[in-house]
């Protein structure tokens, strides 16, 4: 299928990391070994955590793999994209897998994502480009420099956007390698194929979208030579996007449909399973010549409705060693559907069965609200920690999912470690729909409050600092529990259980340790905490208990922050983070360099190296909610007492954005260059122009610090400023004490004093007229004013 092509061999030499200036030794990690940190190795289509993945079946979808692997190879396609869609059930995973180990083989593919909504790093799109610029760089290792050298130069890569991250590990890698002539000295064909399978299992739809709107963005920009297959069903969203003229006119698509008669594979499939288990099954020498019937095996073709998934549920049930092959086929045939029009009625019928054989349902439903609801990537599913997390006995889980082998991958007695599976993503849609699952319906809202008790009942413990190594071992079931309650609690019914056991919930001694625990993982826990108390403050009951905890909350943000150093930098990093502006990129690294103004400063400064759980730096628009809660706090001068954000400290972080954007620029920390740290710069100046009306020191400091000419925004900056000070100039009638626009002499401009605040917080014109300032001594203008005296 895949002619003259070979899978590449490396066996030995080394790989090269650019040495030499600032931007490779900021940080003392190996930028590749940080990048292999971010991994979710569970994705690749060979991964040992997705062992015996559904593929297809040999002899069957032939036509359908044909005309990929020819799409693959054709080296004057204009498409980038190939959507492969159709219903779940349809075989669309079975097919980008297959097509996986036959362009792995042949030397064509770079990289794959196999997305799953119930599995740990590969639910989301956190771990998504990593992944994929780690294949890539072990595919073409020319890469893998360029790759490196964008870690060390921006550490916090894996917090900023799809479009930041997909620039840095992929686009400018491959850049680099086409300006350099890489491609142009090796084979046309090579490893440039990209498999990305289950997009609509990732996150949420909008998510969903933006990976299709930030790859097309980038491929069309950059001419990077790389063609992705994208596998998903066509929910509305996926559909719209592929709809827009700009992905559409590059995208090619092929509908899972009768075209391919998946009727004729489904049989061949069927035939060839049969055949297997007459061979191999301990009964199967007991089993009739004639059995199963063409009747048979023509009735679950129709039954499967074109659904592969259907059909390889039941030779799963069919086939189990613990029972007679030809009893299990006729329950099949006995099931009763629920109604000819149900899309999965079928499908349905054969889980209903398959639940009906469990003996302890209670105990089936518990176990999989964990594997459905508890998604945090830093939640484990092995059969060891959930027996744990529950209580029960070793071997506990053997007993319980005894009867749903055919639907959930459990784990064997000696392969503790490995998790629990869902082997099909509709076993996950049938249990979360009660009109489709009946009584075997899981409500989540009832279920975290269930997972939110038990996580209650692990915390309530205790803990002390001495034993925190065994959260990484036998204890790290507790581990889990700190890191999944709050955001449990936050979507839980409120059940009056879980109410008494908040009142007694310590939550200083639950955030104290979460402290000690956080700096481990990417996500922090604690940005589920505005949720947690806007769920306890709607249970209207609960008042006082949220009084309480926003108390306590406060106290230890207050005991936190006063590890930060106490100087002009933590004010103005304070002030930067109460701005919109703070939170539309990952901007605390470019506010702390804009603070500072000086590299070596910069990198030893303690905020860049926070230690507490706070980590004011690295908050961006992922942690909006919790952004949010933390801009209330120090906008509020009761909670944050002498961290308040007064006016002085927006004038001073003012003053320091017009220094930064009055000098000649220096190069700075990032490796993008001053565009994006000078356009940070603008936005956030003229956000402090607005929340600061009638600022004479800010008016000061406005026309003493001319913007350069160079400046990205500097025109929208000077219409702002220009706008800012012309009524406050007429308000104030201080035209003549000011210097002119244009100023550019070095003035000797006040320092940064908190008293100003109490002034420039008079609203009495009268008052403030008293209250003129004037220049130091020495300037122009001042002089202009003595000599008129």
């Amino acid at each position: 299928m895949f002619s003259g092509a070979h899978r590449p061999s490396i066996t030995g030499g080394t790989f090269t990391t650019i040495q030499g200036d600032f931007h490779a030794h900021v940080y003392v990690e190996n930028g590749f070994q940080a990048l292999q940190n971010k991994v979710a190795p569970g994705a690749f289509h060979n991964s040992a955590e997705r062992y015996d993945p559904p593929k297809c079946h040999e002899g069957t979808r032939q036509a359908i793999l044909k005309e990929i692997a020819d799409w693959v190879q054709d080296l004057g396609k204009e498409a980038f994209f190939l959507w492969l869609y159709g219903p779940a059930g349809a075989g669309k995973s079975a097919i980008a897998q297959t097509i996986a180990e036959l362009c792995y083989e042949a030397g064509l593919l770079a990289a794959s994502f196999f997305f799953s909504r119930t599995a740990a790093g590969r639910h989301d799109a956190t771990h998504l480009i990593p992944t994929l610029a780690y294949q890539l760089a072990t595919a073409i290792p020319e890469t893998r420099e360029y790759v490196t050298l964008a870690v060390e130069t921006d550490p916090l890569i894996f917090t900023r956007s799809l479009e930041a991250q997909l620039e840095a590990l992929v686009v400018q890698p491959f850049s680099n390698l086409l300006q350099s002539g890489h491609f142009e000295n090796v084979a046309e064909v090579g490893p440039r194929f990209i498999i990305i399978d289950g997009l609509d299992e990732c996150g949420e739809p909008k998510i969903q979208v933006s990976i299709l709107t930030t790859l097309s963005s980038a491929l069309r920009r950059s001419h990077v030579p790389l063609f992705f297959l994208i596998a998903s069903r066509p929910e509305p969203d996926i559909r719209d996007a592929f709809n827009e003229e700009a992905i559409s006119s590059m995208t090619r698509r092929l509908a899972l449909d009768d075209t391919y008669q998946p009727d004729a594979d489904i049989k061949t499939f069927l035939t060839s399973k049969f055949a297997h288990i007459k061979q191999h099954h301990r009964l199967g020498s007991y089993l009739p010549v004639s059995w199963p019937s063409p009747f048979d095996i023509d009735g679950l073709v129709q039954k499967s409705s074109g659904q592969f998934i259907y059909a390889a549920t039941v030779m799963k049930f069919v086939e189990s060693s613990r029972h007679r092959p030809t009893e299990r086929l006729n329950m099949i045939f006995g099931l009763a559907t629920p109604g000819k029009n149900a899309p999965f009625a079928e499908l349905d019928s054969l889980y209903t069965h398959i639940f009906e054989s469990v003996d302890d349902v209670e105990a089936v439903i518990e176990v999989l609200s964990y594997v459905l609801l508890m998604t945090d990537q830093a939640v484990e599913q092995s059969t060891d920690l959930v027996e744990r997390f529950f209580e029960y006995q070793q071997g506990d889980l053997q007993v319980i999912l005894a009867d749903l082998h055919s639907v959930i991958l459990v784990p064997l007695p000696q392969d503790r470690s490995k998790g629990l599976r869902l082997l099909h993503a509709s076993l996950g849609d049938f249990l979360m729909d009660k009109s489709r699952s009946g009584r075997f319906f899981i409500e989540p809202p009832q279920a975290r409050a269930r997972l939110a008790l038990r996580c209650l009942k692990h915390i309530s413990a205790g803990v002390n600092l001495s034993e925190l190594a065994a959260f990484e071992g036998e204890e790290k079931h507790r581990l889990i529990a700190y890191r999944s309650f709050l955001d449990q609690c936050s979507k839980a019914y409120p059940a009056e259980e879980l109410f008494q056991a908040l009142w007694n919930f310590d939550l200083l001694g639950f955030l104290s340790l979460l402290g000690h625990i956080q700096p481990r993982y990417q996500d922090n826990p604690i940005h589920a905490f505005p949720a947690f108390l806007g769920w306890v403050e709607r249970q209207t009951h609960l008042n006082d208990l949220r009084d309480r905890y926003l108390a306590e909350f406060d106290g230890h943000l207050l005991a936190q922050i006063s590890h930060y150093p106490s100087n002009a930098h933590t004010d103005c990093l304070i002030a930067g983070l109460t701005l919109d502006s703070y939170f539309k990129g990952h901007n605390g690294y470019r506010l702390m360099e804009i603070i500072t103004q000086h590299i070596p400063t910069f990198q030893r400064s303690p905020l860049i190296t926070d230690k507490t759980w706070l980590y004011l730096i690295g908050l961006s628009a992922l942690d909006a909610d919790y952004s949010s809660m933390l801009t209330a706090f120090f906008t509020d001068k009761s909670r944050s007492r002498h961290y308040f954000v007064t006016p002085a400290r927006y004038v001073e972080l003012a003053n320091r954005i017009l220094k930064y954007l009055s000098r000649p620029y220096v190069d700075g920390y990032f490796a993008d260059g001053r565009e994006p740290t000078e356009r940070y710069a603008s936005a956030t100046l003229q956000e402090i122009l607005i929340r600061l009306p009638k600022n004479r020191l800010l008016v000061l400091y406005l026309r003493a610090q001319p913007i350069r000419e160079d400046a990205y925004g500097r025109e929208q900056m000077v219409e702002a400023i220009e706008a800012y000070i012309k009524p406050i100039i007429k308000f104030f009638d201080i035209e003549r004490t000011l210097p002119p626009m244009n100023y550019e002499d070095n003035l000797n401009i006040p320092n940064y004093d908190e008293s100003d605040e109490e002034e420039d917080a008079d609203n009495d014109p009268t008052t403030r007229r008293r209250h003129q300032f004037s220049l130091p001594s020495g300037s122009p203008a001042a002089g202009r004013k003595k000599s008129r005296a």
